[in-house]
């Protein structure tokens, strides 16, 4: 599955959108157990996240959609890995609200429009761009995400998921080192005669929070597993993710 984006920068763009007021919504995940409920039931579809993933602290419904609180460890200087993955826990959560049991992974953004700094503190708020219908193997939604003072920071415009049924999915196996690193290299934008080595890190490639969730999506269409966009940037060098390849399609 391929994951296509285009990134905008704007300081005028939807300033006038801010967050709307929480005290008007209705407080669905507040407690511990509420979360612990959730991120077992995240298990059971196949995604396991262990603490450190675990930013969620709050979801909100309204009637156009939710509003999730993630807080962050570490203030984010852009759209980081990890606050994409607490971005997907909250749509997660409102797609079970219409489709229980059933796991939808992203596949395609049409647009991620940047339009101030972000804190360590944010709202996620997710909404539909389509009008969901369970029949459709495809959801799309639109994701704004707010700072702790309620300005609007990011958008991410008309997010596509595809429904994944695991015993529906045959694999292809990657296990060569030469079309791992192409791989790689073509999502970074290097040409095909680029030096990549299997000490390099995806930091000395220039990798951003969408090439990991790209890397991230083209791994499970052609692999067949499941590494997080965090877990890949964690990785120390290219040559750790090759083992983790090789290991799992071994």
């Amino acid at each position: 599955m391929h994951v296509n984006a285009q990134a905008t920068f704007s300081h005028t763009l939807d300033i006038a959108l801010r967050l709307p007021n929480l005290n008007k919504a209705l407080l669905v995940l507040s407690t511990g157990a509420e979360r612990q409920e959730f991120y077992q039931n995240l298990q059971r579809l196949g995604l396991e996240y262990g603490l450190r993933l675990q930013v969620v602290e709050k979801i909100w419904q309204f009637e156009q959609g939710f509003i999730g609180q993630i807080q962050l460890r570490e203030h984010p200087e852009v759209v980081s890995p990890i606050l994409l993955e607490g971005c997907l826990q909250v749509t997660a959560y409102m797609i079970q609200n219409i489709a229980q049991q059933k796991l939808y992974i992203p596949i395609k953004l049409k647009q991620l429009q940047f339009i101030a700094n972000l804190t360590s503190r944010v709202y996620c708020y997710c909404t539909w761009a389509i009008s969901p219908e369970l029949s459709s193997p495809q959801l799309a939604l639109d994701i704004a995400i707010f700072n702790v003072d309620g300005r609007l920071a990011v958008r991410l415009c008309h997010w596509v998921l595809q429904r994944f049924d695991n015993h529906e999915l045959e694999y292809p196996r990657i296990v060569h080192s030469e079309q791992l690193f192409a791989l790689i290299k073509d999502i970074a934008g290097f040409t095909p005669d680029y030096a990549l080595e299997a000490t390099m890190s995806f930091e000395d490639l220039g990798y951003d929070s969408l090439m990991y969730l790209q890397l991230s999506q083209q791994l499970g269409d052609m692999v067949g597993i499941n590494l997080t966009p965090i877990e890949l940037a964690m990785m120390s060098s290219m040559a750790e993710l090759l083992t983790v390849v090789q290991t799992s399609s071994g």
